[in-house]
């Protein structure tokens, strides 16, 4: 369908790509040039290498070496400027934006985040099955040297809108005098209407914009409207989306950052018991208790520095399966844009079709008057041969104007096929990417704190309950009874860790130096030092 009116300007009917390069954007290079009233101004260049996907380079029975060229940001600018305006009705993927604050070009963390950016915009070029094959794309990723110096990039660099719209400021003026009949030329038709400087088509597109009802349109209109409402509705939840992942990311970042706080704070107060607990606990018959909680506070603080590493690494790897999220919500302005070049299209046909019936009645109005007249209106039949040509051109301005909304048509029903495609395997595959890193980190912090409970001795009844706690399922009646029985056997000193084992050693040290409930301070047998004196410090 691509190929059935073509239009000066439109590219080429493509077949889909099956031999996608492989692109990479790497060596930034920093490089001083001329600016404006002699100030230097300073640009980077990007190594761009491409290569084909096959195994081996061989396109065609032949081993393809990889190209290599340095291009610079402004390059990029106008392949994107090229592919936006040949490329009509395609779901063109955007480049990256300028920088606004110009002090933060040469920066090397805005280099090297644009150089990332620039890698996946080429890559995500290489992958649209028609723009992968284009001679836009070969052309930029191929000549050497200055893409200004090449004739055929020069050829593809669309005009200036400038000239446009002064050529439509002076033929306003003449239409409204009368000089000029006002009619599209065909070559017009098949053109925007933005890009063909004619404000007074503008003017009656917009007019005729209010008139069109809804219901006079064709099933497959109909059909790619309620895709355009469509796509307006996954812009919006993949924003929602998209800003739900950030803050995941955020939150994820920031929990294995707590945990790593809380496992060095851990060890080194393990480090501090060692130092200082083991000279205080001589005094206090507790040197073994002190030993316990210095270990203990190791393995605990060991098992959180463990997790947070996991917790970080989990991290990027969320960011990297969640950014399919950010690729699709940038990539809905394009897509939108390219079905409002339908839009578009059909307006300017329908536009025309309409100002085509107006001269037609005007034809049959001025002959029906010229018939009463006896001999005939010199003046009518003047004015019937005018509009005879206005109708002729129309009619070659019609054509053009359905062809070129047919090949849009067609276009944007191939976009949105394979955009509902690829989305849907994507995004699949983004969840089950997601699902398998959260998978495999909950197993391995559970491994790590398995190993960190078994090391801390604790019982299963003990992680039986916190289960239950997580769970919200309280445990079962034995299970419960057997908890309580063990409570109740360490509360009787059955357990193999004396009292004070879970304290400091400072702390351990002022509670062993009181006697128990009950029994006289120093007395005889009691083995220990004496006891404070009521109303002493204790």
């Amino acid at each position: 369908p691509h190929r059935a009116h073509p239009a000066r300007g439109a590219p080429p009917a493509l077949p889909p790509c099956h031999h996608q390069p492989l692109i990479s954007v790497s060596e930034p290079v920093k490089r001083e040039g001329g600016g404006l009233f002699g100030i230097k101004g300073g640009y980077v260049t990007y190594l761009v290498r491409s290569r084909p996907r096959q195994v081996g380079g061989q396109v065609g029975g032949q081993v393809r070496p990889e190209v290599r060229v340095r291009r610079r940001f402004r390059e990029f600018v106008t392949l994107a400027e090229i592919l936006k305006e040949r490329y009509r009705g395609f779901f063109v993927p955007p480049r990256p934006e300028k920088n606004a604050v110009e002090g933060q070009r040469m920066t090397d963390a805005f280099v090297e985040e644009r150089r990332l950016a620039l890698e996946r915009y080429l890559n995500k070029l290489a992958r649209h099955p028609v723009i992968c094959a284009s001679e836009e794309l070969r052309l930029f990723l191929e000549t050497e040297g200055e893409l200004g110096d090449c004739p055929a990039w020069a050829a593809l660099r669309p005009a200036g809108q400038g000239g446009a719209v002064l050529e439509g400021t002076a033929r306003l003026s003449k239409q409204l005098l009368g000089l000029d009949r006002g009619v599209t030329d065909p070559e017009q038709a098949a053109q925007p209407t933005k890009k063909s400087g004619d404000i007074m088509r503008a003017i009656r597109e917009t007019a005729r914009s209010m008139q069109v009802p809804t219901a006079s349109l064709p099933p497959d209109e109909l059909a790619l409207q309620r895709a355009r409402e469509e796509v307006e509705a996954l812009q919006g939840g993949l924003t929602v989306a998209s800003r739900a992942a950030e803050r995941l990311v955020s939150r994820l970042e920031r929990w294995s950052g707590v945990q790593g706080e809380l496992g060095l704070a851990l060890l080194r107060a393990g480090k501090a018991e060692q130092a200082e607990g083991g000279a205080l606990a001589q005094h206090t018959c507790t040197l073994k208790q002190s030993g316990s909680l210095m270990h203990d506070l190791e393995r605990l603080g060991t098992a959180l520095v463990r997790a947070s590493r996991i917790g970080r690494r989990v991290t990027g790897r969320c960011a990297i399966e969640l950014g399919c999220l950010h690729d699709y919500l940038g990539l809905m302005p394009a897509a939108l844009k390219g079905l409002r070049a339908r839009d578009k299209a059909l307006l300017t046909a329908d536009t025309l079709q309409a100002d085509l019936g107006a001269r037609r009645r005007a034809i049959a109005e001025l002959e029906a008057a010229g018939a009463r007249v006896l001999g005939g209106d010199a003046a009518k039949a003047k004015k019937i041969a005018e509009l005879s040509g206005d109708v002729a051109v129309l009619q070659q301005s019609l054509s053009a104007a359905t062809a070129t909304y047919e090949r849009v048509k067609a276009t944007n029903q191939s976009e949105l096929s394979r955009l509902r495609g690829e989305m849907r395997a994507e995004l699949g595959g983004m969840l089950r990417g997601f699902a398998g890193v959260m998978a495999a980190c909950c197993q391995r912090d559970t491994e790590i704190w398995l190993a960190a409970a078994s090391e801390l001795q604790a019982t299963p009844e003990q992680l039986q309950a916190a289960k239950a706690c997580l769970t919200g399922h309280p445990p079962a009646p034995h299970q419960q009874h057997q908890h309580q029985q063990g409570e109740a056997a360490a509360g009787n000193g059955s357990s193999s860790a004396p009292r004070g084992a879970d304290l400091p050693a400072s702390t351990a040290a002022a509670a062993s130096s009181r006697p128990p409930a009950g029994s006289a301070a120093g007395g005889a047998g009691s083995g220990g030092p004496p006891g404070p004196r009521p109303g002493s410090p204790g």
